[in-house]
């Protein structure tokens, strides 16, 4: 199976720049160049600077907030549970990982944002975990992140995260909320961890080249 990856490049701009960009690797093809503003400090969400809830009730909820992917928390499936975040002052939010335990997940979820009190909740972004399948030929990451979810630049004071599960339990070991932007669907469009699409394209591309090869 082909797969993506990429390499980074950090540049202070304005600025003009004429440079030859590293390959991961000397049999890797070039795909696509893409470049976006960054702020100079990534700020993560986190137990230090945000008020974190939920409802449901979870005792150790901070815990998915502290860096650690030793620790955790799991959500029942009996029904939705919301997980708020909210700051003092008004915090930049570009992007939004999922890390999840070792365990098979199906699952969606939605993100909010509220700029101020008198502000209904926003609906950013709603996205899908689907861990569910973890057999190598679908990707060597079984359980990859649920990672790279960008939500465009969303400043708010109160961020709500909604995740329901369809058949059992979710364990999480880490969210986190970035100011830095990130592609979207990193995962999926590396093949660590690829859905059923991106098995089918694989699948195509090892035919083509196995077609040649005995033509």
């Amino acid at each position: 199976m082909r797969y993506l990856t990429s390499s980074e490049l950090n540049v202070t701009g304005p600025q003009k720049l004429n440079q030859q960009l590293d390959k991961t690797h000397e049999v890797f093809q070039d795909v696509k160049v893409a470049a976006w503003p960054v702020n100079k400090i990534n700020e993560i969400m986190c137990n230090e600077n945000a008020k974190i809830s939920s409802d449901p009730h979870i005792a150790n909820i901070r815990t998915a907030f502290d860096g650690n992917r030793e620790t955790g928390i799991i959500i029942s499936k009996e029904k939705p549970t919301t997980i708020d975040i909210v700051v003092e002052d008004k915090f930049v939010v570009r992007s939004l990982t999922i890390e999840l335990k070792e365990t098979s997940i199906r699952a969606s979820g939605v993100f909010q944002a509220r700029e101020n009190s008198k502000d209904k909740f926003k609906t950013i972004r709603q996205f899908e975990i689907n861990r569910t399948n973890l057999a190598l030929n679908v990707g060597f990451i079984p359980y990859a992140p649920i990672s790279s979810i960008s939500l465009g630049k969303v400043e708010a004071k109160k961020f709500r995260i909604i995740l329901d599960s369809e058949r059992e339990d979710i364990e999480i070991a880490e969210i986190k909320l970035e100011s830095t932007p990130v592609l979207r669907t990193t995962v999926k469009r590396n093949l660590p961890k690829c859905g059923k699409h991106h098995l089918l394209i694989g699948m195509l591309i090892y035919g083509q080249i196995k077609q040649r090869l005995m033509t």
